[in-house]
């Protein structure tokens, strides 16, 4: 009788130290599993763009208007990333930081 006591004693004991560790187990895969945000850009209005990135656009290109104009805020600072429109008809996509200096896009 003490053995069938205590066999049912160390299966109830093994069962619930196997459930406690699968709770610990999925919540540490829980956190693990925090969504990364991804910050997009918006729309801006072409007036309001910095004097620096409006200087960096004259540069590349005189004849060049800027046909749209998109921010966000990367680790602390503005990112602009504008499409620009040739006489011709082409356009082209360019990525400035606030100051006028430009990015690639695949890190913008």
């Amino acid at each position: 009788m003490k053995k069938m006591f205590f066999a049912a004693a160390f299966l109830t004991a093994a069962t619930v130290g196997t459930t406690f560790a699968q709770d610990a187990t999925s919540a540490d895969n829980n956190t693990a599993a925090v969504e990364q945000v991804v910050v997009e850009f918006v729309d801006v209005d072409i007036d309001t763009l910095p004097a620096a990135v409006m200087e960096a656009v004259a540069t590349i290109d005189r004849e060049a208007r800027i046909a749209k104009a998109q921010a966000k805020e990367q680790d602390g600072a503005k990112i602009y990333k504008l499409t620009l429109a040739a006489a011709d008809g082409t356009t082209q996509e360019l990525c400035l930081d606030e100051n006028g200096n430009r990015i690639e896009p695949e890190k913008a």
